[in-house]
């Protein structure tokens, strides 16, 4: 897998992600997007996995969406599951699906995707300016129809006839049934939040609850919840293994019980600042949360 930044479509320079078969030299996935990015690699992925199955393994350089820097550190979670690398959402994915990572050295190490963009630079440029593309949206529409094409008159016979991929695992649905996987729910971002009071979480600057037929699940407090976020289906949210649509809310105000209050009184001396005709000041705690009275003696309260 790799990304080419070009000049694809006339007046627009853009990058093409793509992956090619090690072993049959076929294009098994294309996608273009503004910049090279983690979501163009997803939806590679995608279309390499639905049409063929999961690779055994994937061949990438050391680009920090496949490699996380030698310094990152890993999260309490990574660690309380025993991860002894930190995982980067490209390769957390893969290692979800038990998809091997080699990792290139050089361009050359990789030199079948490399002299394939040689070949798309000249050959899918032209056809996209046949075609009349004017825009990434419509170049993605196009190049299922290329990709056929392609693979239909360059793809090689490969020395072992057995193929390598697998297929998508299933699961037991709770009506009984077993089905593939989403793998939308795997390609995608992923990020740990904690359920706070009423039944939210945070996420973004906005507070949400996990929905289930336009009802709201209750969470523990300080339960951890996965968010996922993807371009194809927005916002998602996993927890306790089931998978959520998420709904906007509003954090409800922490009401402190009377008798949980603790009443002081505070006196000032008289040359201090903060003085200025303020005698004394009462103030109510609990926990973090203050509720605070001011005493004047003009009579304002």
């Amino acid at each position: 897998m790799d990304a080419s930044p070009y000049e694809w479509i006339p007046g627009i320079k853009c990058s093409l992600h793509g992956a090619i078969d090690d072993a049959r030299g076929n294009i098994t996935g294309l996608y273009f997007c503004e910049n090279e990015c983690l979501n163009g690699y997803f939806e590679v992925k995608r279309q390499t996995i639905l049409e063929y199955g999961l690779p055994v393994s994937v061949y990438v350089d050391r680009h920090t969406i496949f490699k996380a820097p030698s310094n990152s550190k890993l999260t309490i979670y990574d660690e309380l599951e025993g991860k002894a690398l930190a995982y980067t959402q490209f390769s957390r994915a893969m290692q979800e699906l038990s998809i091997g990572m080699v990792y290139a050295y050089s361009p050359q190490a990789k030199g079948r995707i490399e002299r394939l963009w040689e070949t798309l630079q000249d050959r899918l440029v032209l056809e996209l300016r046949l075609a009349g593309i004017k825009s990434i949206k419509e170049a993605n529409a196009f190049l299922p129809g290329f990709i056929q094409r392609f693979n239909a008159r360059f793809a090689v016979v490969p020395r072992e006839p057995q193929s390598a991929y697998r297929p998508l695992p299933v699961c037991r649905q709770r009506t009984g049934r077993e089905e593939h996987i989403d793998i939308d729910d795997i390609l995608c971002r992923k990020e740990i939040r904690k359920a706070s009071q009423g039944s939210t979480f945070s996420f973004g600057g906005q507070t949400y609850q996990l929905s289930k037929n336009n009802q709201v699940v209750p969470l523990p407090n300080k339960a951890v919840i996965t968010v996922l976020t993807s371009p194809r289906f927005g916002m998602r949210a996993e927890y306790k293994g089931g998978v959520y649509q998420v709904r906007k809310t509003v954090r409800p105000a922490k009401v402190i019980a009377k008798k949980d209050r603790v009443k002081r009184l505070i006196k000032v001396k008289d040359d201090h600042p903060w003085k200025n005709g303020i005698e004394h000041f009462t103030y109510e705690e609990s926990d973090s949360e203050l509720v605070a009275a001011i005493y004047d003696p003009k009579g304002w309260e």
